[in-house]
């Protein structure tokens, strides 16, 4: 009995001051998202998709921010005064507002956050990194003000944030040019039916794949040289293809208008064959009806010739 009356009364102090307890003012982050990234795709030498920034570029980050409640049982307005973003590599970008900025409950406001992305030699670009939002919440918006709360409403997990030097964005790009060329390895091979067309797209994607070697260890000098040459192959490569190609796609149409042309002469002369055929036919039959003519006069003459007397 004494156990269960001190659960009982255990449970009644915690009742108890949980109606005293008022939970600071906070509000709800609906959506990041990265404003004219200089590259937003796959990377194969992260073996990720990524958002880069070039070096010396700025960031922009869009943050909404919802206030989907306040101190009970009031539900006030909350006033941002900060939104600071923390990086993977340990520095804080802070964006403080001029005046903190109010938003009155179930409201949505979205706020941009921009700084100048960090060299890559201040910044390694070998790794991804990720961010944390930070945001301070003060107790007016103007006059003296104090700090209500600070906390951390997000968190990226995907740590897919990454630094470009003009090299690496070089890079990206030319493959992903060549990439919609090469999806289909040396099966794109077969389409090229002129011969020179296809010996020169097999050496371009020879050297694509010696461009993704180099890539994918972060030799970016390396790779925009061999996707350089990949790039200029398939251009060659597409050259003579429209070249040859066109020759012997005319080729095929002066035979196919050759041979046309000569069935059209062969039937013609078919038909003067037919025609003269045809009248060589009347010709006899005319031949034949006279000679019937003739035999059935020959018949009737008989019969009406004077027989001599007896």
């Amino acid at each position: 009995m004494k156990k269960t009356a001190l659960i009982m009364l255990s449970i009644l102090v915690l009742v108890t001051l949980s109606a005293f307890y008022i939970k600071p003012s906070q509000a709800y982050i609906q959506a990041v998202g990265w404003t004219n990234p200089t590259y937003r795709g796959n990377d194969d030498f992260y073996h990720q998709n990524v958002v880069a920034y070039q070096e010396g570029t700025y960031w922009d980050l869009s943050v909404m921010l919802l206030n989907d409640w306040g101190p009970p049982p009031d539900k006030t307005q909350i006033n941002i005064s900060t939104i600071i973003v923390h990086f993977g590599w340990g520095k804080n970008y802070t964006h403080r507002f001029a005046t903190p900025e109010a938003i009155v409950y179930g409201e949505t406001k979205v706020f941009t956050v921009s700084n100048m992305t960090p060299s890559t030699s201040e910044i390694p670009d070998i790794w991804t990194y990720g961010y944390r939002l930070y945001v301070e919440i003060v107790n007016a918006t103007s006059g003296p003000t104090e700090v209500v709360t600070t906390w951390s409403p997000w968190e990226s997990w995907d740590n897919n944030f990454a630094i470009y030097s003009a090299g690496h964005l070089e890079t990206q790009q030319l493959r992903d040019k060549l990439e919609m060329m090469f999806m289909g390895g040396p099966t794109m091979i077969p389409l090229f039916n002129v011969s020179k067309a296809m010996v020169l797209f097999i050496e371009a994607y020879f050297e694509f794949q010696l461009g993704d070697q180099a890539h994918s260890l972060g030799d970016f000098y390396a790779a925009n040289i061999h996707y350089g040459n990949a790039s200029d192959l398939v251009d060659e490569a597409l050259n003579v293809y429209e070249q040859r190609g066109t020759a012997m796609e005319d080729a095929a149409l002066n035979y196919k208008e050759a041979l046309a042309n000569a069935t059209k002469t062969e039937a013609d002369a078919n038909l003067i064959s037919a025609n003269a055929a045809l009248v060589n036919s009347y010709a006899w039959m005319f031949f034949g009806i006279g000679w019937v003519l003739i035999g059935i006069g020959v018949i009737i003459y008989g019969a009406k010739k004077p027989k001599p007397p007896q």
